[in-house]
Order: structure tokens, then C-alpha cells, then sequence
């Protein structure tokens, strides 16, 4: 009976609030469009990619995340995206779909400065599979409609380009006034001396409302298809991550290190991505308008 109470209240606390589960994803910074609505519109080509990471390895019931992206432009200025998440945490399910639209502005004598705003639109559906818990399934509790919940979800994000610095802000969550948001900053140094060697600081922040804030400070190194980069986090984390480049397909692990309060009890965090970039043309089929004064000459030709 007392374990029986104890789930009762855990599945009240978990499903009071909407979309307070955080889905962990360490490969943001190789693709933005993943936490940013904003960068749909980012590159010039379609990028589809699909990730999945298994959190706290070697503990019953760990969370695992499967997600799917897709997003690229529509036209000069325009852009769109969509993810598909389903993530588990032992008896508890989240499935989230979402689309987003992206438009660009460009300021500055050559339009060196870009300015992306974005927006995303979705549902969210979160379920607790009884079945996998070890109570009595007779329980009016466990079977309850409250253990199934339905939500809309929308977001908003901004993103700045110049020259090779990003600076990007996103308030995900909105419908639901979680509070959370995420700011980050990135900046691609070339290195001239090393041909095709680049190094790229990024600083990530999110603002969590249920939890201590973090910061992620990284450094990423690429040398032409390949890439290496080390995360330190405020929480005491680490993330150690490999990625290469090859006619259009990206691969990329990452895995992170568990601080020491945690790490004596699991494993660390398992994330692999793998993407495929394509161009798609919008441009109209129409006939190319001739050269005016060719087409002068042609009639003097005919009427000769």
C-alpha cells in the first residue's frame, strides 16, 4: 500500500504540470534547428536528421530519446521545420510533434547582418503505461484519465548572423508558462596557418524554472570533414563529442560524463545523430527573357 501511495504522488506531481519534461539533447550545436525555430531558415539547403540517446546507462528504465528533424528554405527569405520526438522514462511516455516557420531579415550595406526570427507550433501527448509499474492494476488511480494528457505547444526564437558569429535566444513553452529559456553564442575562428582547420567557442544557457540553471561552455574543433569537441556544464558535467562530414551525410556521438554525486549510481548519457543535407529548387520553370538587343539583331537578319 505505501509503494502504492508513493507512485500515486509521483504521477500527480509529473503530470500537474505541463511539458515540464526536458528532452535531453547534447548534439544541439550541430544542428540549431533543434532547439531553435529560427534556424530553419539558417542554411541554403534541407537538412534531415534523425538522433537518439539513452540517459543514466545501466539503470532500469532510463530515459531513451528518439527525435526526428527536418528543415530547410522555401524561398530566398523563408524557411521551415519539423520535429517528432517520442521519449520514455520508465512507465512514462512523451510524444511531441511540431512545426515551425522561419523568416530572415537582412540589414547592413551588403546585408552582412541577418536577423532570423522563428516560430513553432505542436502537440504534445504524455501517457503512463500502468503496466510497467508493479502495483495493483485494479487501482482506480493508475487507471485514471489524469495519467494521459493532451497539450499544445508553441515557441518562439530569434537568431543574429554576422560574419561568422551567432548569437541566438529561444522561449520554448510558451502556451504553458514554464518559464524556461535558452540563450546561446557561437563564433568560428579560421585558422589561416592550418588550411581547413577551424576552431569554435560556443556558450550555451537555460533558464529552468524546476531546476539550477546551466551553462555549457564548449569548444569545438574541426579539421575539413572532421570535428572533436569537449563540454564543460555548470551541473559538473562533461561531454566529449566526434562527428565527420561525407557527400551530404553527417554523423556525429556524443557522450556525456556524469558528475560524481551520480556516477557511482549510472552510467553516463549515449547520443548518436545522423543527418543528410539536399538541395531542393523553388525556382520557377520559366523561360529566360532574351537579350533585347539580340533580339534586334535577329529581326534586322529576318527582314533582310
Amino acid at each position: 500500500m505505501r509503494k502504492l501511495y508513493i507512485i500515486s504522488i509521483l504521477i500527480m506531481i509529473v503530470f500537474s504540470v505541463d511539458a515540464q519534461i526536458n528532452i535531453k539533447n547534447n548534439l544541439y550545436f550541430d544542428n540549431w534547428y533543434s532547439i531553435n525555430p529560427a534556424a530553419a531558415v539558417q542554411n541554403s539547403t534541407f537538412n534531415a536528421s534523425l538522433n537518439s540517446n539513452i540517459s543514466n546507462n545501466g539503470i532500469d528504465g532510463s530515459p531513451k530519446s528518439y527525435r526526428i528533424y527536418a528543415d530547410g528554405p522555401i524561398g530566398e527569405n523563408a524557411g521551415i521545420g519539423i520535429r517528432i520526438v517520442n521519449d520514455s522514462r520508465g512507465a512514462f511516455t512523451v510524444n511531441n510533434i511540431i512545426g515551425s516557420y522561419a523568416y530572415t531579415l537582412r540589414f547592413g550595406s551588403n546585408g552582412e547582418h541577418i536577423v532570423n526570427m522563428g516560430v513553432s507550433a505542436g502537440v504534445g501527448l504524455e501517457r503512463l503505461d500502468a503496466n510497467n509499474i508493479n502495483a495493483d492494476m485494479s487501482d482506480p488511480i493508475l487507471n485514471s484519465d489524469t495519467n494521459k494528457k493532451n497539450y499544445f505547444m508553441n515557441e518562439i526564437g530569434f537568431l543574429y548572423k554576422w560574419n561568422n558569429l551567432n548569437v541566438g535566444f529561444v522561449a520554448p513553452y510558451l502556451a504553458q508558462g514554464y518559464g524556461k529559456y535558452i540563450a546561446y553564442s557561437s563564433y568560428r575562428l579560421e585558422i589561416e596557418s592550418i588550411d581547413g582547420f577551424e576552431i569554435t567557442p560556443i556558450l550555451y544557457y537555460q533558464h529552468l524554472p524546476e531546476n539550477e540553471n546551466q551553462l555549457d561552455m564548449t569548444a569545438k574543433f574541426k579539421y575539413k570533414p572532421v570535428w572533436a569537441s569537449f563540454t564543460y556544464r555548470t551541473n559538473g558535467n562533461a561531454l566529449l563529442a566526434l562527428g565527420a562530414e561525407l557527400k551530404g551525410f553527417r554523423f556525429a556521438y556524443a557522450y556525456e560524463f556524469n558528475n560524481a554525486m551520480t556516477s557511482e549510481v549510472s552510467g553516463g548519457t549515449h547520443e548518436i545523430m545522423l543527418s543528410y543535407t539536399f538541395s531542393l529548387d523553388f525556382k520557377s520553370n520559366d523561360k529566360q527573357v532574351e537579350d533585347p538587343q539580340m533580339e534586334e539583331q535577329l529581326i534586322l537578319q529576318n527582314e533582310k
